[in-house]
């Protein structure tokens, strides 16, 4: 393996560029060009693709099966040569043109992106409401970018006592989102979602959103995981109108800043 140098600041930043030494992103520029995917230190690799607008090129760390939520399946070994034919579009493109989005070029949060999978490496940051935290922020973001108060926050500290529900926020139209996140290395199952369900329908009066706000029940149920959902944890999902956000559309989600309602496709009429 070729070493980078300093290779951890690549993985360790927190958006700020700067901080990283150049040699550093040099020499990780120049292996992502020749070779995919980019190992780091011993055990880890990252992915190397190029992702519009992003820094450098991404940094995501490979699952078991070495595939990026951004970019697909990396197969190990050099870039090949040009083929002809056409190219099957990367995970994010199929998002995006389903969304009827295209990427801006100067929109790309790569950092905010990254730190969705840094818990494949990062061992400190593998806690029960990481996930809780990122998502709450998202949702204040998405009030800066619109330059409007989208949502108010009525929950999300998390911890026990919550029924069940991690982040309970209300939108500037009066309605209550619910949300669940699962900051999980195995997959959500039925049993699971069929809780949620619960929590949200015939549980919401045993809930803390409601002993302390008397919060009206959710209009809009969403459930987010940094894993993936089985079929019948869909199947119960699909059945009770709960929208699943995981994988390449979180990713999408948190990295290219697109409001919520369109990366669920729901109509902005009906948020």
């Amino acid at each position: 393996m070729y070493e980078i140098p300093d290779w951890h600041e690549l993985i360790w930043d927190k958006g700020d560029f700067s901080r990283i030494p150049e040699k550093t992103l040099q020499a990780f520029r120049e292996q992502a060009a020749y070779r995919r995917p980019v190992q780091l230190g011993m055990s880890f690799y990252v992915c190397g693709a190029d992702t519009p607008g992003a820094f450098l090129p991404c940094r995501i760390p490979l699952d078991r099966r070495m595939t990026c939520p951004m970019h697909g399946v990396v197969e190990d070994g050099l870039l090949p040569s040009p083929r002809g034919g056409q190219k099957a579009p990367a995970p994010y493109e199929a998002v995006l043109q389903e969304l009827g989005s295209a990427p801006d070029a100067a929109a790309f949060d790569q950092a905010a992106a990254e730190q969705l999978w840094l818990h494949r490496v990062r061992q400190d940051i593998n806690d029960g409401q990481y996930l809780e935290r990122l998502t709450r922020r998202h949702l204040d973001y998405e009030s800066m970018r619109e330059r409007e108060k989208m949502y108010e926050i009525v929950q999300g500290a998390g911890g026990s006592g919550d029924g069940g529900i991690d982040v309970v926020a209300e939108t500037h139209t009066g309605r209550t989102l619910a949300f669940q996140c699962k900051h999980y290395a195995e997959p959500v199952t039925a049993a699971t979602m069929k809780v949620f369900h619960y929590d949200t329908t015939l549980g919401w009066e045993n809930t803390a959103v409601w002993r302390k706000h008397h919060q009206q029940r959710a209009r809009h149920r969403v459930f987010i995981t940094t894993s993936e959902f089985t079929a019948p944890a869909r199947e119960v999902a699909e059945a009770s109108g709960i929208h699943l956000l995981e994988g390449t559309r979180l990713t999408v989600w948190f990295g290219y800043g697109l409001p919520l309602h369109q990366v669920l496709r729901i109509p902005a009429d009906r948020w």
